[in-house]
């Protein structure tokens, strides 16, 4: 399921954009040069098409899939600014997983 996972996530970004796996189930995915609207749709992409991955096709299971996410138009090459960005998508994703909600994206 993670290699699914992560084709997905290739097949649809960018070749400017990248998909770093963090660890385990998670993901970074890197997009760059888009617009708040633009970040917006990607994300509700991403979130479609993953949940389209079949766990069992009998049983009609698919992926569930928590995303957080962070988003800056002054994205500074610095382990501080990386660092308050992981931070932000991390406390996205668990105020989704609380919340246990369907929706992928809040604007926080």
């Amino acid at each position: 399921i993670l290699v699914q996972t992560a084709s997905v996530f290739k097949k649809n970004i960018s070749s400017q954009d990248s998909v770093i796996r963090l660890g385990g189930d998670e993901f970074i995915i890197v997009l760059v040069n888009c617009s708040k609207q633009e970040f917006s749709d990607k994300v509700e992409l991403l979130y479609s098409e993953v949940r389209k991955i079949g766990i069992d096709s009998q049983e009609q299971k698919y992926v569930d899939v928590d995303l957080g996410y962070s988003y800056t138009e002054s994205f500074v090459a610095s382990k501080e600014c990386i660092d308050d960005m992981l931070k932000q998508a991390d406390r996205a994703m668990y105020t989704v997983k609380k919340a246990n909600t369907k929706e992928c994206y809040r604007d926080y």
